[in-house]
Formats: structure tokens, C-alpha cells, sequence
């Protein structure tokens, strides 16, 4: 077998579309996480993973990226991204979104950067088999195999992509992850994802505006700080929430979509 990102023979690891541990911290009623994607709402202990990488890939994977964003996200008691943007002053500021330069709050945005990149590729390299849908959220040919060299540290990052990242100011966001979806604009394409109070967005095309650019968090260090009634995130799961249809035992237990999104 090959390894997807070193593309070197040998021995795979399971590998996790969202990391292992994000389903440990996502908890429903039953101590259960609540995952959506496109199709369903399912609370369940599976997790959506494959072989798909290499033992050193994957390490490199926690060590560039993972690990630190996992400390910091909303893990369901603490949020330490939402803290530490609080304790600082925007850069920019408007009623229901604040933006504020990462080097200034003192979060490492290289780490957040590989992080979502590492979730965009894995989402597109291969299909993911999402309950009893498949999941696969196409870069295209062309980024995909960008987006590899970069995560390999051989290359720089795309330079027809830009990422937006934006943190909730809800000191207690809704436990639900939303699995990586593709978009179509005039432009391109938008890729985005969301885990408890943060949510990542990858606008990829050659087309792509300079005010798509100006705030992308690795080449201007913005990161975006929105109020809880425009997360995005949470947004994007009412809008799916209209045409998914829960399953198993989350369609018992919920009444309505304002129960998960």
C-alpha cells in the first residue's frame, strides 16, 4: 500500500477525516457525538476514518497542526482560542464580527493553517464513508496535489487559495462537527468544515478576488471573531439541518432543527 501524502510504499495507520479526539469531545445526551454531514444527523460512536496514511504522515499531521488546535478549540468545558482573542484589541471591529491580527493575540497561525489544510485534503484525496453516505469534497487534480507538497513542507501555500477562520464569541458553542463541503461561486470554489466554535473556510480558484485575500489567515494573520447568532459554523448547520435527515437514535431525540444547529 501507498501512502496518500509521502506517496512512499509500506505499512498504513487509520487515519481520521476529523481527528480521533474530536469524537471523544463530542458529547450528546447519550455520551455520544453528533456528526452531519450533507445527507444525516447521527449520533454515534463510529468514526469516520480509513487507511490511509503512514505512521510518520500521520505524526506529522498531530505535530504541525493537530495537537494545538485541539488544545485550543472548544472542547466542551474550556475554549482557549475565544479567551485568548479576548484578552487582546481588534484590528478591525463592526457590531457582529471583530477581526484581529494572530501575531498580536499571540495564536500560532502556521498551526492552524496546516491544521485546516491537512482536514481539505484529507476530505478530497479519497472518499470517506459518512454513515451510509459517501463524503468527498474535490479540491480538483491541480490543488489537491498543491495542498500535499505544502502539507509535506516541499512547497509554499497555494497562492489561488485563501482560508478564513472565524471563532465564535460563545463561550459554549453546539457540540456538533460538520464533515468538509464544496461549494460553487463565480470565482471558484468555497471547501469549509466546522468543529465546536470555529469554523474554516477554503476558497480555491485562479479567479479568486483581492477582497477574497485580504483576510486570509496566512497571508495577512486575520482571524475573524463573530458573534454567536452569525457563526457560521452554526449557521451552516441550520441550513443542512432544512434537508438532512437525522438517524438512529438522534431522531428520537431531537424535536426540530434548533435541537443540534
Amino acid at each position: 500500500m501507498k501512502c496518500a501524502l509521502c506517496l512512499r510504499p509500506g505499512k498504513l495507520v487509520v487515519s481520521y477525516l476529523l481527528p480521533a479526539a474530536l469524537y471523544r469531545a463530542l458529547s450528546g445526551s447519550n455520551g455520544e457525538p453528533v456528526t452531519v454531514s450533507e445527507a444525516t444527523a447521527l449520533q454515534t460512536s463510529k468514526q469516520v476514518c480509513r487507511h490511509l496514511l503512514c505512521l510518520e504522515c500521520e505524526q506529522r499531521f498531530n505535530f504541525f497542526g493537530e495537537n494545538y488546535v485541539l488544545k485550543n478549540y472548544f472542547n466542551g468545558s474550556t475554549f482557549c482560542f475565544r479567551d485568548q482573542i479576548l484578552s487582546h484589541a481588534p484590528r478591525l471591529s463592526s457590531p457582529d464580527c471583530k477581526v484581529f491580527d494572530v501575531r498580536s493575540v499571540q495564536l500560532n497561525a502556521e498551526m492552524i493553517v496546516y491544521f485546516a489544510s491537512s482536514i481539505f485534503w484529507r476530505a478530497s484525496v479519497t472518499p470517506w464513508k459518512v454513515t451510509r453516505d459517501t463524503l468527498f469534497s474535490n479540491l480538483g487534480n491541480e490543488y489537491e496535489e498543491k495542498l500535499r507538497l505544502f502539507l509535506l513542507g516541499l512547497s509554499p501555500f497555494p497562492k489561488e487559495c485563501s482560508l478564513y477562520v472565524l471563532v465564535t464569541d460563545d463561550p459554549a458553542p453546539k457540540q456538533i462537527s460538520i464533515f468538509p463541503k464544496r461549494e460553487k461561486h463565480p470565482w471558484g470554489f468555497m471547501h469549509r468544515f466546522y468543529i465546536p466554535g470555529m469554523t474554516f473556510a477554503l476558497n480555491v480558484g485562479k479567479a479568486l478576488p483581492r477582497s477574497n485575500r485580504q483576510f486570509c489567515l496566512k497571508r495577512t494573520s486575520s482571524i475573524f471573531f463573530v458573534d454567536s447568532k452569525h457563526d457560521v459554523g452554526t449557521l451552516t448547520g441550520r441550513e443542512w439541518i432544512q434537508t438532512i435527515q437525522p438517524k438512529g437514535r438522534l431522531a428520537k431525540a431531537i424535536k426540530g432543527a434548533e435541537t443540534i444547529a
